[in-house]
């Protein structure tokens, strides 16, 4: 048996732990936003600051593709034969469509 067919075997995902997840996200979400956003301001010379700059832009495109992949998985759950995973999906999609970074 491939791995590939276990995990398509299992029946649902658990909406709780989703549920947990997705809160978890939008707390370090609005944390890591700050965080980036006053980063340069910690710095007083310019080229630390200009590194801060530049970490806070690689993060935050670190951080958006992060959130591309899980939309594309959470897209594949929805297409899955069988699926019984709406509440999941609905859950995800949701705070995918509410969360700051993909407005």
């Amino acid at each position: 048996m491939r791995l590939t067919d276990d995990v398509e075997s299992r029946s649902g995902v658990d909406v709780e732990v989703v549920r947990s997840l997705v809160r978890t996200v939008q707390e370090q979400a609005r944390d890591l936003s700050q965080e980036l956003r006053d980063l340069p301001s910690r710095y007083s010379a310019q080229w630390q600051v200009d590194a801060a700059a530049g970490y806070a832009t690689a993060a935050a495109n670190a951080y958006g593709a992060f959130l591309q992949r899980i939309a594309a998985a959470t897209e594949q759950l929805a297409r899955r034969e069988g699926n019984t995973d709406a509440e999941v999906i609905k859950s995800i999609t949701t705070m995918l469509g509410e969360h700051p970074w993909r407005r």
